[in-house]
């Protein structure tokens, strides 16, 4: 044991600690040297989940499913090297979906860097503009003042991949050899009351009540739309359906919205919006006069060229932390409010629904999953629309569908309508 091994755990191991005071569950673990030190604390911290997964890019995927299911900010750990860059495309995915992810990467310390060392590469902000912030930490130290920074940076990195519109961090740890931290005794058993945590607080922003005054008044006894896309927010689908019975306006919701699969049917669900909007006739006979949409953007391109048509409709787009999701450029009114907020103003709001506006829609989506079903079920050979509209009444409760990018995201948008299942 040296001093240099005793300052490094203790170093580390505040880092991690503050990660879990701050709600860090689960790490995942791509092995290698020089991470280490780092590895070993994870494991032997009492109350973390640790999973191993020898293969970076795997690796990086499995901590983005986690945390986008878990809404929790997920640990993902490499070894310095190339095996970082193999995080690049799981990292990319977690800010464009906002989702939280810290990215613990070890790295040669300085005097290692540039002079063709093995296993080296430069690692100071690899993921660019693909993360929110960027940190090259300090080599450890066991004096009080960068024990104290450890678990700054600790509490810190969870705060920002948690603010919203969340996302990705990457923290970078430049180690020495010897690279064995000291688990005996274990650095986590500390009793000193005097260890301190920094306790979070969140706030939501909300939207005041003239504004809210303003927006009700023009959606009352307006033709309008709510339109949800992928959300990453946990049982706020019931508040859209209560909002929605309200206005008497449809929802026409993406499949990650989660509004097609909470666990209930609902006719104020429109969930054949991709089939009905490839006809020119249905777009000229049911246009809005107000748009309301939340989340990103929806996967289907017909709904994508029909919001571009629509430029002198006033749009609201409820966008919370300024992310200006808007590849449509059709905004009117950008609302910077939290879902859950305004949605609980405005299914109690004194609003007068227009008349038969709803049940067209109701009658037309209706008609379009006929059509589906009937073509569905007269398919004899395999194709990819009859694999998603199978495996949608194959899949069991409670089950996790994972949806691959570019042509099986439209399959399902077209062929997975409503089910109770809770999926």
């Amino acid at each position: 044991m040296t001093n240099h091994q005793e300052a490094m755990t203790a170093y580390l191991s505040a880092f991690v600690e503050e990660l879990v005071q701050a709600g860090v569950k689960d790490a995942v673990i791509s092995p290698g040297s020089r991470s280490t030190p780092l590895a070993l604390l994870f494991a032997e911290h009492p109350t973390l989940k640790i999973h191993v997964d020898v293969d970076e890019r795997s690796a990086g995927f499995f901590a983005l499913g986690m945390a986008k299911a878990s809404k929790r900010p997920v640990v993902l750990l490499a070894t310095s090297g190339t095996a970082v860059a193999n995080y690049f495309p799981a990292v990319a995915e977690a800010n464009l979906s906002q989702v939280p992810l810290i990215v613990l990467t070890a790295d040669r310390p300085h005097e290692l860097r540039n002079v063709g060392a093995p296993q080296a590469m430069d690692q100071i902000h690899l993921f660019g503009t693909h993360v929110k912030s960027f940190t090259d930490m300090a080599l450890p130290e066991d004096s009080d003042e960068m024990i104290r920074y450890a678990k700054w940076h600790g509490s810190r990195s969870v705060d920002i991949a948690l603010k919203t519109p969340r996302g990705p961090v990457h923290v970078n740890f430049p180690l020495r050899e010897p690279l064995i931290p000291v688990l005996e005794p274990s650095p986590f058993a500390e009793t000193d009351k005097k260890r301190h945590h920094v306790h979070i607080y969140y706030t939501h922003e909300v939207l005041e009540e003239e504004a809210l005054s303003k927006m009700v008044q023009a959606c009352s006894g307006k033709k309008g739309l709510f339109i949800v896309g992928p959300l990453n927010k946990k049982e706020i689908e019931s508040k859209f359906i209560e909002t929605a019975r309200n206005f008497g306006w449809p929802i026409l919701a993406d499949p990650l919205s989660g509004l097609r699969s909470y666990g209930e049917l609902d006719e104020l669900v429109v969930d054949n919006y991709d089939a009905l909007l490839k006809s020119d006739r249905f777009k000229e006979e049911i246009e809005p006069e107000i748009v309301i949409r939340f989340g990103g953007m929806p996967v289907s391109k017909p709904l994508k060229i029909w919001l571009e048509s629509l430029s002198h409709v006033r749009t609201f787009v409820v966008d919370p932390g300024a992310a200006w999701r808007d590849p449509v450029k059709g905004v009117t009114d950008m609302i910077h409010c939290d879902e859950r907020f305004l949605l609980d103003a405005l299914k109690d709001a004194p609003v007068e629904q227009p008349d038969h506006w709803l049940g067209r829609w109701q009658r037309y989506n209706l008609e379009a999953r006929q059509v589906l079903e009937e073509h569905m079920n007269s398919v004899v050979s395999l194709e990819e629309g009859q694999i998603v509209y199978e495996l949608r009444k194959q899949l069991p409760e409670e089950s996790g569908l994972f949806i691959g990018s570019s042509m099986p995201i439209r399959d399902v948008d077209t062929y997975f309508m409503q089910t109770d299942k809770k999926n």
